[in-house]
């Protein structure tokens, strides 16, 4: 906000150093020596990255306040090529101003417009140094123990939020709630660290472990970036065995009642996961703290004698629990066991209370992201269940051409308009060349409704339905007794055209013959009638069309290269269906609306499952399909919307070979595909700069489960 001043009071301790925010990085931290730092923002980044695509979502931000100020603005959005970026809006903290004191206040989800804003403060809301001006805004409190920790809030330039928005961010904001509200031990622990390090106790093998969690800490907290459960629990084991050199461990994810393991990943010798289903401990044994005991202590405490007789045989000496919990709620634990005695001491209590910490956070964050993604596909089933019974709403297109009697706004039939408004008000004879049932009589009609000779009837003749013996006489007339069975003069289509139009449709059907006469006509400006002896001269105007590509015709010498010349002064191309879908919406409206004047029906339209089953067949009836299928169900629909259209099943199941002319991959093959050649480009490199794993933007630990689980081998090319 442009009113908005910095309070250096509120953000400053009693002795000039920023205040510590949870979970945020936090600039001169003399007291600590070290940068803290979360990787919530990364988090923020990815919830939009499914927001933006799911929602059409134009921003979102995060932002905490503390003491009367907000001490951090975290706003992303897409970017010009598509890729979601967070960014920190502010360097220092900034006094709330009366509109961010009103939004920090909020109790419950709000949505507000900028004309909301403007009309209570004379101005719209503007994110902190974020140029952007959106228009519509959605704030949701992150509230825990009954105190506003921040605000997610999300922005839109062109459109509101809808409830089904809301209701899916609510449950975003119960996630960011619970992450602020943990993060606040997660900042404590390190300074009691600090204030006991100079009493610990020095026991037998502690000052070395504390040195070895100490130098684990940092690589726990990029375990937050893990994506599943089972990475999440291969990378805690890796580094679990790796640092600490433990002779045994085990994570166990335990149900609410804490009697079974919902995932159980215990090495136990000779047992597959699937044997172990009670869970080694009782509740009491794991508490909600870290507990440090020697495993010849352990008989009586509350864990499995068949689990103590395991660690025994291992040569375990040292067995350490370590709770993973978030508040009240206890998801789990982590078990370790060492080969060497280490006795408790207040220092390295504290540090492991802080190990329990940053892997309680990175699990929450790999619930969070499952808890998303289960979300994101009930939510894909609601859409599509929903979709069944939603009306398809028609769109405005702006600055479009439209024409009274064709439906279609495409940038194909932009084209089509654009050259009927040019060629209408002339005399220019028009070839119309297109796909049978694209609607080349609609365009003829245009055409001449827009000329000047629309006073008089446009004649109409299918050159290829009249019997070949009879197209003469049709197209010129005859005259009484000029053949048998001609009873009395006939006056033919081109006479009958005179100072008005004629359109021959399908006149590549045309014999070489009356391909001659016509040719006369185009130049002459008369016609004969048969057993006539006068010439008759005329003024019309030739518009034809035909299915046929006329040029092949000319080459295989069935049409006249003369008169294809004659005929294609102006030559107009109709684009079939399948290259203007977005138009099939605005056809089917238009057919419905005259079906429903005919048969007196009052159906409302189509719902949008429906519409993308028309949007997804390839019509090779084009139009006239469409139009006839329609109608059809017009008179067969029994309901206000018709949600079925008898579309041909053989044409459903090859819709991406229409597409593509060949067989779609699955995300699968995609995703195997791409490692493998990330990895042929670095010649078999997993990790280190110039390895794949640095390429694609994942930890190597998660490339390496992917490699697996996609059944790469150094068998292949690379």
């Amino acid at each position: 906000m442009s009113d908005q001043k910095t309070d250096f009071n509120a953000g400053l301790t009693s002795n000039g150093i920023p205040r510590s925010v949870p979970g945020f990085p936090v600039e001169g931290l003399q007291h600590s020596g070290r940068r803290k730092s979360f990787s919530l923002p990364q988090l923020l980044e990815g919830i939009f990255s499914k927001l933006y695509p799911l929602f059409s979502v134009d921003c979102a931000a995060l932002v905490v306040y503390e003491h009367g100020c907000i001490t951090h603005s975290y706003v992303t959005q897409c970017n010009a090529c598509g890729e979601c970026t967070c960014q920190d809006t502010l360097s220092r903290p900034v006094s709330l101003c009366p509109m961010t004191a009103e939004i920090s206040e909020f109790q419950f989800p709000v949505l507000k417009s900028a004309a909301d804003w403007t009309e209570q403060f004379g101005e719209n809301h503007h994110l902190l140094n974020h140029p952007a001006d959106y228009l519509f805004h959605c704030y949701i409190p992150l509230e825990s123990n009954n105190q506003v920790l921040g605000t997610f809030e999300l922005h839109n330039l062109k459109s509101g939020f809808s409830a089904e928005v809301l209701s899916f961010c609510c449950n975003i904001s119960d996630l960011l709630s619970g992450l602020l509200a943990t993060m606040d031990k997660e900042e404590e622990l390190p300074e009691k660290f600090q204030h006991e390090s100079a009493a610990k106790d020095h026991h037998s093998g502690g000052d070395e472990l504390e040195g070895i969690l100490l130098s684990f800490l940092p690589v726990l907290k990029s375990v937050s970036a893990t994506g599943s459960r089972n990475e999440f629990v291969a990378i805690i084991k890796q580094h679990l065995t790796g640092y600490l050199k433990a002779g045994h461990a085990d994570i166990y994810l335990l149900n609410n009642d804490h009697t079974k393991v919902m995932d159980n990943y215990a090495e136990g010798e000779g047992k597959a996961p699937a044997d172990i289903a009670m869970f080694p401990f009782d509740k009491d044994s794991i508490g909600r703290e870290v507990r440090l005991s020697a495993v010849e202590t352990l008989a009586g405490s509350g864990i499995d004698k068949e689990y103590i007789d395991l660690l025994i045989e291992k040569g375990i000496r040292t067995f350490i629990t370590l709770p993973l919990s978030k508040g009240d709620i206890v998801a789990g634990v982590v078990a370790v066991g060492l080969t060497r005695e280490v006795k408790p001491g207040n220092s390295l209590m504290n540090i492991l209370e802080a190990a329990a910490t940053q892997i309680s956070l990175a699990l929450w964050n790999v619930f969070a992201t499952e808890q998303i993604s289960e979300q994101l596909i009930e939510i894909q089933k609601y859409k599509e269940k929903i979709s069944e019974h939603t009306l398809h709403a028609e769109e405005e297109l702006p600055g479009t051409y439209h024409h009274p009697e064709i439906a279609g706004s495409s940038a194909p039939m932009q084209q089509v308009f654009r050259l009927l408004e040019r060629i209408s008000a002339a005399d220019t004879t028009v070839l119309i060349l297109g796909e049978t049932g694209t609607g080349k009589d609609l365009v003829a009609k245009a055409i001449h409704n827009g000329s000047d000779r629309r006073q008089k009837r446009m004649i109409k003749i299918n050159c290829g339905a009249i019997p070949p013996n009879l197209v003469e006489s049709e197209l010129f007339g005859h005259e009484k007794g000029s053949f048998t069975g001609a009873t009395e003069r006939r006056i033919g289509k081109f006479e009958q055209a005179d100072k008005s139009t004629i359109f021959l449709d399908e006149v590549g059907e045309l014999s070489a013959d009356l391909q001659v006469k016509l040719l006369r006509v185009l130049q002459e400006k008369e016609i004969e009638r048969i057993g006539g002896k006068n010439s008759i001269t005329i003024d019309v105007r030739i518009i034809s069309a035909t299915n046929r590509n006329l040029i092949e015709e000319v080459e295989a010498g069935r049409f006249r290269t003369d008169l294809f010349y004659r005929l294609n002064v102006f030559p107009v191309t109709l684009p079939p269906l399948r290259a203007r879908k977005s138009d099939i919406p605005a056809l089917a409206a238009f057919f419905l609306a005259q079906f429903n004047a005919r048969s007196g029906r009052k159906i409302i339209g189509f719902s949008k499952k429906l519409v993308s089953a028309m949007m997804a067949y390839s019509w090779p009836g084009n139009v006239r399909e469409l139009e006839h299928l329609i109608e059809r169900q017009v008179l067969l629909t029994q309901g206000p919307m018709i949600s079925e259209l008898d579309i041909p099943d053989e044409e459903k199941g090859s819709l991406a070979h229409h597409i593509t002319g060949s067989p779609v991959k699955t995300i699968l093959e995609n995703e195997r595909d791409h490692i493998l050649s990330v990895l042929e480009r670095c010649n078999g490199k997993i990790s280190g700069g110039h390895g794949a794993a640095r390429l694609l933007g994942i930890p190597a630990t998660t490339l390496n489960s992917k490699i697996k689980r996609l059944g790469l081998s150094k068998k292949h090319s690379y």
